[in-house]
């Protein structure tokens, strides 16, 4: 009688554990914002990063834009050693961003680009990497430059500005 007593609480101590985070009974678990997953080459993390910021253009005054959109990424880890005291990973990342950039005056320019790149991280590290957007519709090749922090936990958005590539020739 024990042994059936013991039986019946341990499943049902199962049973509550196994639904207490079920997306049916969680509707707050559909959220992408750093969402992981396993895949069959390994951990996939997929998110959205929102852009909304005052932006200036550094050398041309005051000249300040409004950025609003989106950045949508996908990582993922690819373990390299199963070794559990040398682990390292190689990064699948793709990286979409959909923007608007806007000036005082009401002209609006988009931004739209992809891009995948392959990294290599170890466990407990970090890459920096940076990407340069194209503003599209501008005469003066500005560019949107965002540096991403890379790790085995997600991406983030470190820091995000406006650049104008000078033409000066290097010898």
């Amino acid at each position: 009688m024990k042994k059936i007593f013991l039986a019946l609480v341990i499943s049902t101590v199962l049973l509550l554990m196994g639904c207490e985070n079920n997306s049916i009974n969680d509707p707050n678990s559909a959220d992408t914002v750093g969402k992981n997953e396993f895949s069959s080459g390994g951990i996939t993390h997929r998110g959205s990063i929102p852009l909304d910021r005052m932006l200036m253009l550094p050398g041309r005054g005051n000249d300040y834009y409004q950025l609003k959109g989106t950045i949508n990424y996908t990582s993922e880890l690819i373990k390299q050693y199963p070794d559990a005291t040398n682990e390292k990973f190689n990064v699948k990342l793709d990286i979409s961003v959909n923007a608007q950039l806007s000036d005082i005056y009401s002209k609006s320019w988009s931004i739209s680009s992809y891009s995948d790149d392959l990294l290599y991280i170890a466990q407990e590290g970090v890459y920096v990497l940076e990407k340069t957007y194209p503003v599209i519709g501008r005469k003066d090749n500005l560019r949107l430059v965002c540096r991403f922090i890379i790790t085995t936990d997600g991406v983030g958005l470190d820091n995000v500005e406006l650049k104008v590539p000078s033409n000066k020739a290097v010898i």
